[in-house]
């Protein structure tokens, strides 16, 4: 019975797609201010916690990223005049915080490393949720495009709270990735 059961996890483990045995999972946060910043970009810091693994800013947006999920930590997007634009909260039982000014939109993304010609065969999907919503967009201009990546974009301008379970699957086998997301946008007042 053992060698049967053991050849039998050995097809399962072989059907597994090469993406959902190697991908790494990426997840982060957009912030997008509502007017653009001129002169200088404003920057990340790391108030406590691991460092991130990505990390952009310009006049336009900012991004923060990391391996897996957010580690516990504190992340503060400063402008160039040392005052604190957004600051991201990040713990297990509160899933990721962010607190901003009025005038800056945030969303939290997802991505998994794609192997190379299997892409176009994965499919995020919302699961016990239905459809994705329209406001959600696929593979952000500038991404790696070894990279599948979903944006989670609210259609809200107003605070927003966000707590699902989203897979990438594997159209071919059924098999899936799949990460809950756990958001919070509070505008200060």
């Amino acid at each position: 019975m053992s060698d049967l059961t053991g050849r039998v996890l050995a097809e399962r483990r072989a059907s597994i797609p090469r993406t959902l045995q190697d991908g790494r999972v990426v997840t982060g946060i957009r912030i997008e201010f509502s007017v653009p910043i001129s002169g200088s970009a404003p920057h990340w810091e790391v108030a406590h916690g691991d460092t991130p693994l990505i990390v952009i800013a310009d006049g336009r947006a900012a991004e923060i990223g990391w391996s897996e999920e957010a580690p516990d930590g504190r992340y503060v997007l400063v402008a160039a005049d040392g005052r604190p634009m957004v600051s991201i909260s990040a713990d297990a039982p509160k899933g990721i915080q962010v607190s901003s000014a009025e005038a800056i939109a945030s969303w939290p993304w997802v991505g998994v490393t794609c192997a190379s010609g299997e892409g176009d065969r994965l499919s995020w999907q919302v699961l016990g949720a239905g459809a994705m919503p329209a406001a959600w967009a696929e593979n952000h201009p500038g991404m790696n495009d070894q990279i599948r990546r979903l944006d989670l974009k609210s259609s809200s301008e107003k605070d927003d709270t966000m707590v699902l379970t989203i897979a990438l699957v594997d159209a071919v086998t059924g098999w899936a990735l799949a990460s809950k997301i756990e958001h919070q946008h509070k505008a200060r007042r």
